[in-house]
């Protein structure tokens, strides 16, 4: 079932514009998910290809992505290691905000 506009209104930004493609499909319980995990990959990974080596876009000259991509000459390093000033406290923080070994859990703001 390919999606109108007016059918993804609660539905913001990118997934509006992916369902609009028909990328993405509206569940029945609101989750945009066709077929499995892998499948979904597949149909995402699809659309990327035609997005980037077969669609034309206005703001490249009408060009797709694939003509005009160069890539960056100087090899990426990595960062360099922070320092901080004596008067910081530098505080490990999980992906889900926990600070292990120090008994607080939630927000490390």
């Amino acid at each position: 079932m390919k999606l109108k506009p007016s059918d993804v209104a609660p539905h913001a930004g990118l997934a509006n514009w992916l369902m609009c493609k028909g990328v993405l499909k509206k569940h029945s319980n609101g989750h945009n998910v066709v077929g499995s995990w892998l499948q979904q990959q597949a149909r995402f990974d699809d659309f990327i290809d035609v997005f980037n080596n077969e669609r034309p876009h206005e703001a490249l000259d009408v060009k797709c992505p694939a003509e005009v991509y160069q890539p960056s000459t100087p090899a990426y390093k990595g960062l360099p290691d922070i320092d901080y000033p004596f008067h910081d406290k530098v505080i490990v923080v999980t992906n889900c905000g926990r600070r292990p070994g120090t008994g607080h859990q939630g927000s490390a703001g």
